[in-house]
């Protein structure tokens, strides 16, 4: 086979027996280190076994091709894993390299596969959709690695959508302070509708001050004006 070194292998099967040789068994002065020792039938068999199982992942590996799933990469990957050193001596680097080149194959087709998701996420996003849904999307587009975030063709609208639920807060307290009415209204009312608009106020005032600094930065200088006159007024009357 290409690439392969036969005598390299017969060498660490030798220097394993010339060890066994030395520790095993009944002593013999006249073996050492450096003396040779022919391989045994049973050395030969083991070699043979070897590539015999390298042999069947060579096969697995040359029958990938660009089509191959995951699973079929997968299985001749850990096949190759799963021999002993011997047995990898007799897997040739083209063979190796073909096996890596399908591996990362299945790691990038498994990263497109993630910039799909997401931009398909972000484009199921409306103006209807709720901050829980498009912070999920985002949740999505962060977990990508910088240069799989570059590949997200439509982040635009993933960044609009975010900005846009970010001042739901300011703006549904915007319109609850131009629907404010005069507090010198309250002028003629009974006790219980006085009470009312007290108690309503109150509501108002608790939302107001549920607001993060985020959010009262979305406010417009008028409508804290309008606030604040009013409570005053309010308090006052």
């Amino acid at each position: 086979m290409k690439k392969t070194n036969k005598s390299l292998l017969i060498s660490l099967l030798l220097s394993s027996l010339v060890l066994t040789g030395c520790n095993g068994g009944s002593s013999n002065a006249n073996t050492s280190y450096e003396d040779p020792i022919e391989p045994s039938l049973s050395d030969d068999t083991e070699l043979k076994e070897a590539e015999e199982q390298a042999n069947v992942v060579i096969d697995m590996i040359n029958a990938l091709t660009d089509s191959s799933s995951e699973a079929d990469v997968l299985a001749a990957s850990a096949a190759y894993s799963n021999l002993s050193l011997l047995a990898k001596g007799f897997i040739t680097e083209e063979v190796l390299a073909k096996l890596n080149r399908q591996i990362e194959r299945i790691k990038n087709e498994k990263k497109a596969l993630k910039v799909e998701e997401v931009i398909a996420a972000i484009d199921a996003l409306t103006d209807e959709s709720t901050k829980q849904e498009v912070y999920q999307v985002k949740d999505l587009y962060e977990a990508l690695e910088d240069e799989l975030k570059t590949k997200v063709t439509n982040a635009d609208k993933l960044f609009s959508q975010i900005e846009r639920v970010k001042m739901i807060p300011a703006n549904e307290m915007t319109a609850i302070i131009n629907a404010l009415t005069n507090p010198s209204e309250v002028v003629g009312l009974s006790n219980d509708e006085i009470t009312k608009k007290y108690f309503e106020l109150f509501e108002i005032k608790e939302q107001y001050n549920a607001l993060t600094e985020e959010d009262l930065g979305y406010l417009s200088t008028d409508v804290k004006e309008k606030y604040s006159k009013y409570v005053e007024e309010f308090d006052k009357s």
